[in-house]
C-alpha cells in the first residue's frame, strides 16, 4: 500500500473528542489531539434517537474520501475514561446523566424505569393487569 493511500485510510475513520455540541442542528465540533488540536466543527451526530453527547467524550468519526472536513461523528464509545452503566450483556439499558435509567432484563423480560423525579405520563394510560404499590397512592378526579 502507497504511503498516500496509508494516509488515506487513516484519515476515514478518526477517534477524537467531544469539543462543543448544537443540540438544535444535532451536530458536534471535535477536537483532534493527534492532529495538532484540529477542530472540525459542525459534524452530523449519526443517531436514530435524539442523544446529544457531553463535552469531553470520546467519540468515533468516519469521514467521506479525501476530506476530513465532510464526515459524521457516529457516537460516542465505552472506553477506560467512559466505563458501561452495567455489565451484563442480557440486560438492555439506557442511562441518562442524572441517575434515570430504563433497564430491560432480557432473560426475565422485566421492564424497569427508574427516574430521580417523579415520572409523568401524558395522555391515556391503561392497564391491563394488577398495580402494586409500595408507596403512597393519590388520585384525583376518581369516579367523574
Amino acid at each position: 500500500m502507497s504511503n498516500e493511500a496509508l494516509v488515506l485510510v487513516r484519515n476515514l475513520i478518526r477517534v477524537g473528542k467531544i469539543n462543543s455540541v448544537n443540540a438544535a442542528a444535532g451536530t458536534v465540533d471535535i477536537l483532534f489531539e493527534d492532529k495538532d488540536n484540529q477542530i472540525i466543527s459542525d459534524l452530523p451526530l449519526m443517531a436514530s434517537e435524539y442523544d446529544i453527547p457531553k463535552i469531553g467524550q470520546q467519540a468515533l468519526c468516519l469521514f467521506l474520501g479525501n476530506d476530513i472536513e465532510q464526515g459524521f461523528c457516529l457516537k460516542t464509545f465505552y472506553s477506560d475514561v467512559h466505563h458501561p452503566p452495567v455489565a451484563n450483556e442480557k440486560i438492555y439499558r439506557k442511562q441518562f446523566s442524572d441517575g434515570t435509567f430504563i433497564e430491560y432484563k432480557k432473560d426475565s423480560s422485566e421492564l424497569i424505569i427508574q427516574s430521580s423525579k417523579p415520572l409523568t405520563v401524558k395522555g391515556d394510560f391503561n392497564v391491563e393487569g394488577n398495580i402494586v404499590a409500595t408507596g403512597t397512592v393519590r388520585a384525583s378526579n376518581i369516579g367523574s
